[in-house]
């Protein structure tokens, strides 16, 4: 019953970091992730076979994600959302020197409603908090729309052991469940790896 408890308190601060409690977790995911999101960031833009000039990152959190792809793609423009105010406000903090130049822009809402033009983006990508989206259909939807035709949607993401005590938490059992749901929705899994108990998958969107 205790790890339960503890479970469902740390789901809720994923879901919507808020307070001191929220802030302290994306500062802590910042320092946790810094090194394995740079790598895998660096093979993101290994892979890159067309130009890249507009990024998103949704569930921005801390903005640690924001920053790192700021770096490697420095001809691109980086945009970060969150529906957190408190990540908003610590992932502008974290890029407060890129945001200056006007290559990044963070801004708050949520992946049901993503504030962006259609067809404007070449990159997406959802670090760590697919698990916590209330309605899968309209976020693929709305990924797929803002995405531009051959462009980029990467999931990265947990991938517990059965058994363990975040398997059943996870909307996604295992890889043949991840690429039925993106075929599903009009992408197509171009590279798949899992590491470490985290499953990276990179899918292209279909053309209409």
């Amino acid at each position: 019953m205790f790890w339960r408890e503890m479970m469902s308190r740390e789901q809720q601060i994923g879901a919507k970091p808020a307070g001191i409690a929220g802030t302290l977790a994306g500062r802590l995911m910042n320092l946790i992730h810094k090194k394995e999101y740079s790598i895998i960031i660096k093979a993101i833009q290994s892979r890159s076979e067309l130009p890249v000039s507009t990024i998103l990152d949704i569930g921005c959190g801390g903005g640690a994600v924001v920053k790192e792809f700021s770096r490697q793609f420095s001809n691109a423009q980086v945009i970060g959302v969150d529906h957190s105010a408190e990540m908003v406000r610590l992932s502008q903090k974290t890029n407060k020197s890129v945001i200056k130049t006007g290559r990044v822009k963070i801004q708050q809402n949520g992946v049901e409603k993503i504030e962006i033009e259609s067809n404007k983006v070449d990159l997406i990508t959802a670090f760590d908090t697919i698990n916590f989206w209330p309605d899968y259909d309209l976020a693929f939807g709305e990924i797929k729309r803002v995405l531009s035709t051959g462009g980029r949607f990467i999931i990265v993401n947990g991938y517990p052991p059965v058994g363990s005590r975040w398997y059943e938490f996870d909307k996604f059992k295992d890889e043949h469940e991840y690429r039925s749901f993106l075929a599903q929705h009009g992408f197509e899994v171009s590279h798949l790896e899992v590491k470490n108990q985290t499953i990276i998958i990179e899918s292209k969107k279909k053309a209409s």
